[in-house]
């Protein structure tokens, strides 16, 4: 853990933190000579650890004026002490004993998020026309300059996309603007590699359904940024999903109703579907902004007016935008931004970015946390993302249309073979642990079924060669000296509000999901749209009901570990069904076919309405988000004690498992590790429950 004070490199003195992203911290520091600079911390994992510093050794070699030069970066060991120069030339890759990346860079005066939230506490709803074009031409000149062939890289001329560009990481330096955190940035022509990394709210629709940038992603972003920064929103209008905004992306349906009809007519080129359909260079897409304003415009919007697009307050949760903090992602270079919001900064990973799925509320207003969330040293944003977050779209682009009809239930019980439970074991009455085998299925007094799950060690985490995993899911072996017991379902509707007396979910009845689910019995359905709060106090109700507590049962959420000992239920594959997902495995996006307008047919189901693992724990890969108790930290398992672990004892998110059902499959992985600010409410987020007995060795 980094402390302000602490000298990671001889002369770097932290000072202040900015923010965490999924990878690592970015901090301002005293460097030698009385200057401050930036200093991003990777943490490093296998390839993915060793694609980070490829790139950083590639981009250290271009230069122009408005691109943030990168100062040098160095290799620490699992001591934390730097590593010699030779180190990775000898090794051809990471020493095994390194454990951290961390880049120099130059500290901008601001990015213009921070710049934007000045306008909008002076009352105006975006950053001025003109000094906003003034920046649009810096950061255009410095990306044309990226997307061009021109770069010799050792293999030739190349051509590189940003594929992160977002208000965050556009720093204003003096009166210019200039691109930095280059982690996404990729080489067009190397045609074998994804890129789904980014940000929710500004990734490209080729990069959503193909998993590829083409050569005018950076210019789609570059777009979404300039509606933001000029109306104070982003063109999604009054979303409060990630679905709609991956929808907004792949349809072309986004919301520009902020801009002059000249505006918009230049916007709509830009930010066309297909790619080949938009601008040229950005220096084009500037050059036509330039000329659109110059017809006689509107006053600016004041915040205080009645007018249409009023400017939104950025939410004030630290994010894992990469440096989200989740916003950005929650991850590392929403170094500004988990929480994962929309605004993340993801690293590249072979899977479609992480949404961050939540909607906070600011000031009585709204505010979609599927922004990044770090924002910046002093601006959390809005989260999201996750999943999401994703990173979450982070679909990939390709979407699972859900039947129409939904089996009874006599019809699901024909389909499986569901234990039957046994009468719950009262505290005198309580067999040897020996007595108990895995999988073992017993009921308490509300008619909750809960499986047994034996004490034990597992390798939580994901091996290099694993599709889809990233850095943080590094391996290591746990240890679970307690068994308990876990609920085979995730909570039900029926039983959340027995317990709460209420009934939050969008797939309900009553829920603003109610079309979706017309004519069915939802109380068998997961509960969703429950904070991790919300989760907790569930659990303690519970415990607190007469009958449980004259049983000396008490419920809680699971750990982190716990979730994945009880999801692989011995297995070491990507998911407790083996390698790969189907469609007749989980309620989760694994198909290829279907457009990105099926996505709207989607919804949870019926829990228990697939085969459970081999420990009768049902619906583990997709259908809703868990939450677990843990806090979130990307570095965790790098420092995770091997027996019982809980996670961080601090955070700013909590860790959610398990996939969801608009998402693709590798969200679902046993593995694969997601994170929302506690209070992120979603239709795709649930829980489920452990149950532990006084006096049973459980």
């Amino acid at each position: 853990m980094l402390h302000v004070g602490d000298e990671p490199v001889q002369g770097f003195r932290l000072e202040k933190f900015l923010g965490r992203g999924n990878f690592g911290e970015v901090w301002r520091a005293h460097a030698p000579g009385g200057t401050h600079v930036a200093l991003k911390f990777i943490t490093l994992s296998g390839k993915q650890g060793m694609r980070e510093l490829k790139a950083i050794q590639k981009m250290k070699m271009i230069r122009h004026p408005n691109l943030l030069n990168l100062m040098a970066f160095w290799l620490l060991d699992r001591q934390g002490r730097p590593m010699p120069d030779d180190a990775i030339q000898q090794a051809g890759s990471f020493p095994n004993s390194a454990s951290m990346l961390i880049v120099a860079m130059p500290l901008g005066d601001k990015n213009l998020l921070e710049r934007l939230h000045e306008c909008q506490k002076k009352g105006m709803a975006g950053i001025p026309v003109q000094e906003l074009l003034n920046y649009m031409e810096d950061a255009a000149k410095a990306l044309d300059y990226l997307n061009t062939p021109r770069h010799d890289l050792g293999e030739g001329l190349v051509s590189l996309q940003h594929c992160d560009v977002k208000p965050q990481n556009i720093m204003i330096v003096g009166d210019s603007a200039t691109v930095c955190d280059f982690g996404l940035a990729r080489v067009l022509e190397d045609f074998n590699t994804t890129t789904m990394g980014g940000s929710p709210a500004y990734i490209s629709p080729e990069c959503l359904m193909n998993q590829k940038p083409s050569h005018f992603t950076d210019q789609y972003s570059l777009a979404i940024s300039y509606i933001e920064l000029r109306t104070g929103r982003l063109p999604f209008g009054e979303i409060d999903s990630l679905m709609q905004i991956v929808q907004a992306h792949t349809t072309g349906k986004l919301d520009l109703s902020g801009l002059s009809p000249a505006e918009q007519t230049v916007i709509s080129k830009a930010t066309a579907v297909v790619p080949e359909q938009r601008y040229a260079s950005m220096m084009e897409l500037v050059r036509s902004l330039r000329s659109a304003v110059e017809a006689p415009q509107p006053a600016p919007a004041f915040i205080n007016e009645p007018v249409a697009s009023v400017a939104r307050p950025a939410a004030a949760v630290p994010m894992d935008a990469e440096i989200i903090e989740p916003t950005v992602p929650a991850h590392v270079a929403r170094d500004t931004d988990h929480n994962q919001q929309a605004h993340d900064t993801h690293v590249v990973a072979p899977a479609p970015p992480r949404p961050v799925l939540a909607e906070a509320k600011s000031s009585g207003s709204r505010v979609p946390k599927w922004r990044t969330t770090n924002e910046n040293s002093g601006s959390k944003v809005a989260a999201a993302f996750v999943l999401l977050l994703l990173l979450v779209s982070l679909v990939g682009g390709t979407w699972w249309m859900w039947k129409a009809s939904e089996p009874s239930n006599s019809n699901i019980v024909a389909q499986k073979k569901t234990p039957q439970p046994s009468t719950m074991p009262q505290p005198n009455q309580v067999a040897s642990k020996a007595d108990h085998k895995p999988g073992e299925v017993v009921e308490n007094l509300l008619g909750m079924k809960l499986a047994y799950i034996p004490a034990g060690q597992f390798v939580m985490g994901s091996p290099l060669e694993e599709s889809s995993r990233n850095e943080q899911e590094r391996e290591h072996a746990v240890q679970l000296t307690r068994p308990f017991w876990l609920s085979i379902y995730e909570i039900t509707q029926g039983h959340y509000q027995k317990v709460m007396g209420q009934n939050p979910s969008y797939f309900s009845s009553e829920g603003r999901g109610q079309e979706k689910v017309r004519m069915l019995k939802t109380g068998q359905f997961p509960v969703d749209s429950v904070t991790w709060a919300e989760a907790v106090e569930f659990c303690r109700k519970l415990s607190e009901f007469p009958e449980e507590r004259k049983a000396g049962r008490s419920y809680r959420l699971p750990t982190e570990a716990e979730w994945e000992y009880a999801c692989r239920a011995g297995t070491h594959t990507a998911f407790h069904t083996g390698h790969a997902m189907s469609s007749s495995l989980g309620n989760i996006d694994v198909s290829t076919t279907a457009s990105p307008s099926d996505l709207a047919a989607r919804r949870t189901c019926q829990v228990g309405s697939f085969a459970p693992n081999a420990w009768g724990v049902y619906d583990m890969h997709g259908n809703v988000y868990e939450w677990c108790s843990d806090w979130y930290d990307s570095s965790y398992y790098y420092q995770a004690p091997p027996l019982n672990p809980t996670g961080p004892a601090t955070g700013v998110s909590r860790i959610l498992r398990g996939g969801a059902w608009y998402l693709p499959a590798p969200y679902g992985r046993s593995a694969d590790r997601f994170h929302n600010p506690p209070d992120s409410r979603d239709f795709a987020i649930g829980f489920r429950v452990v149950c532990e007995l006084q006096n049973n060795g459980t």
